[in-house]
This record gives C-alpha cells, structure tokens and sequence, in this order.
C-alpha cells in the first residue's frame, strides 16, 4: 500500500517548511528523534528522488497513511511522512504530528501528540517506538484506558475484526469451544474479534473514559420456588432449628434491580406463592386455641395463595457469590389455620423479610435458597406478634442488559 507513496516521491519535490524537522541519519536502530541532522538537499533545497521501493521492504501489515507530506528517504530507508499524520494498521489508528517507519528492522516511530487506538484501548504520549515484528515497543509521557476484559485481543495485531468474514469465523469458533468447555463462574474470556473503531478523537488528558462494564448479572430475573414451612421462630431458622409442618409452598418470584452500586444492589422483589397444609396433629405453639381445647388441638388441612412484594439490598461478596435482605408485606388469599391457632393475634397481611443467599453457576442462571418470614413486626400489624416461617429454594434465570453509564 506503501509503493504508490514512494513511486510518486520520485516525480515531486518537497521543499522544507520553517518549523518542519529535518530527516534522521544514521542506523535504522538509533531513535529518529535523537540528534537529527539536516537532510541531503540538492541546489534548489529539495530531497533527492527516491528508488522505487522493493517488495521485501514493504511493512508486514497493510499500513493506511495519510498526512500533509510524506515521502521515503532512500538514503535512510525509510518512510517519513509530517503534519496531521493518521496511520491504520491491522484495524488500529495511529496519529501523531510525525512519522517514520523502518522496513528493514520494522520499526515504528511516532512524535508529537501520540495517540494510539484499538478496540477498547487508548493510548496518548509524546513519543512512541513500535517493533512490529518483536510486537513490542516504548512509549514516553503516556496516557491510556486499558479494558482488561478485551485487551488480549485488543493488542493481538493478528485478531480479526469484527464484522469482517475472518472476524466471524472467529467469533464462531469461539462460541462452539465456550459451548463444549464453559469457562468457570467469573472468569473474563476476552473477544475473538476486535471492535470497530469509533471516531477520531483530540489530543486530551485526560480523554472521554468509557464507561464501566458491570459484572452483575442481567437486571431482571424470574426464581421457580419450592419450600418447607417450618414451627421455628425467626431466629431459629437462622440455625435450622426446629421442625418441618406439613405445609409445602411452590411459586414464582420476579426481581428488578433498581440501582447497581457494585458489590451493593438495591433491588425490587415480588413473589406469588401457593401453601398446600395437611392435617397438623402436633402444634407447638398454641396461643390462639383456648386452654381447654389445647389437649386436642389441631389445624386442618387447607390451600391458599400467597403475595409478597418488597425492596431489598444486595452484597456481592464474589462474582459468583451473594447474599440479600428483604423488607417489604405478605397478604394470604386466606387466614393461615396454623397462624390463627399458633398465636393470639393473627391477618392475612403481616410484615415480609426475608434473608437470602445466591450462588452464580453461570452469568445468567443461578441457586437460590432463601428463608421466607411473615409477621406482625411486633404488633405493628392488626397486634399480631408472630406469623410464619419457611425454607425456599430456587432455580432463578438473569436476562435483561444494564444500562451503561454516560462517559466520565
């Protein structure tokens, strides 16, 4: 792509501005900034025509160039090129005030408000050395957002891009090798393409970040429910003490996330459960039977539907590890038999908490267990002191995107 320049070099004549630093002597080794003596020039202060450039000199990569003046020096093999200079190399955009490039040793020199961009990398600097071929290089007085999550990719000069046929192969093969082997909870599996480039920027510092990714799940989620109610307290369902009563409940809960303050989430919860009660011949807490009928009490069977709905606060202790708390009310279709005949006070609408743990098998399907608590909140509601206590777990599927955050 390079051959046009330096066959047209040959047939024009480049006079030297006043500012316009002259040409680099010396070995393609020393930096080109360094001691830069004047250029060969003929009587009229032009450089000399320049040799049509053989193939083996020509960059390994197709180099897109465009500035206000360039031109190869045959004297020092190289390419020079000065004034607004854009480079594209391998789907990347290198700009700087001046340029220069060595096929020989495939050295790549940039001066003067550096910037450098790939996918979701940026880098500024004064100065820059790149070996293409040992693919690595200096820079001096830089400035640079790195995204970890894609810079494997994002720096690997031979990654496809994205949207290009071999880009999509790639990106392919990548789903059938996750497909076959998937990566473990929480690991950053970089892209297989890189991304287009967005438009050009100016010389700032620092520069527009982009915003963060959040590790956190997709905002909406739906939990298939299934549970033991329990004659425990409160407090001692937290131990897993005392014993399973014969009412069972299943159902379907619904959450949102409202705020991401990673680890920390606030998150709206709702659930709809149905209780299925057979015959209890063993209460352990019998307030609401009267003295002379406790010997013999029992509650009957019954079925009813229960709602819940609440705000919650949860940490994320790990990316596949969290734990929540929700605050919010519990309406029953109908008044429990087992709260009617375990306490003196009892309604159909009581206080909701509930204390729950997550654990993350894969970015959008998780293992729940939850424990599920109704009760007056000490007699807040209708004077009831107490209400009911189970064990839920569940099987819940994240989906939904996160809203990113404007640039900082």
């Amino acid at each position: 792509m390079l051959q046009p320049i330096a066959v047209a070099a040959q047939e024009a004549v480049f006079p030297l501005g006043v500012d316009e630093p002259p040409l680099e002597a010396g070995v393609d080794s020393t930096d080109p900034f360094d001691n830069e003596p004047a250029t060969p020039e003929d009587s009229l202060g032009t450089p000399q025509p320049q040799a049509v450039i053989s193939e083996e000199l020509l960059p390994p990569w197709d180099l897109e160039l465009q500035a206000n003046r360039q031109w190869f020096e045959s004297g020092l093999q190289r390419f020079v090129a000065t004034g607004d200079v854009t480079l594209r190399l391998a789907g990347g955009r290198l700009q700087a005030d001046r340029f220069e490039y060595s096929p020989a040793n495939r050295v790549i020199w940039a001066r003067g408000a550096v910037r450098f961009q790939r996918g979701n990398q940026y880098l500024q600097a004064s100065l820059l050395r790149y070996n293409l071929l040992q693919g690595e290089g200096e820079i001096q007085d830089v400035y640079g957002v790195i995204d970890l999550a894609t810079s494997p990719t994002d720096l690997n000069l031979d990654a496809p891009l994205s949207g290009t046929p071999q880009g999509n192969a790639a990106e392919q093969q990548q789903r059938l090798q996750l497909r076959a082997n998937p990566p473990k909870p929480g690991t950053l599996v970089p892209p297989a393409s890189v991304a287009p480039l967005p438009a050009a920027e100016p010389m700032a510092c620092p520069p527009e970040i982009p915003p963060l990714r959040s590790r956190l799940p997709g905002p909406w989620a739906l939990t298939a429910w299934g549970g033991q109610m329990t004659d425990a307290t409160f407090g001692e369902t937290f131990v897993f003490s005392g014993t399973p009563r014969p009412e069972t409940l299943f159902g379907l809960g619904v959450t949102r996330r409202l705020v991401d303050a990673d680890p920390f989430a606030i998150e709206l919860d709702g659930n709809v459960l149905y209780h299925s009660a057979t015959l209890n011949r063993r209460l352990r807490y019998t307030g609401g039977i009267l003295d002379s009928q406790k010997d013999r009490a029992v509650t009957e069977a019954q079925n009813f539907w229960e709602g819940t709905l609440g705000i919650g606060i949860r940490w994320w202790i790990q990316p596949w590890l969290s734990f929540a708390a929700i605050e919010g009310v519990s309406l029953n279709s109908a008044l429990s038999n087992y709260e009617a005949a375990s306490w003196e006070n009892s309604a159909q609408f009581l206080n909701y908490l509930a204390a729950e743990i997550a654990i993350q098998f894969s970015h959008q399907w998780s293992a729940v267990g939850r424990i599920h608590h109704r009760s007056g909140a000490y007699g807040t509601y209708s004077g009831a002191e107490e209400g009911s206590n189970g064990y839920l777990i569940g099987l819940r599927y994240n989906f939904g995107t996160t809203a990113q955050p404007p640039l900082q």
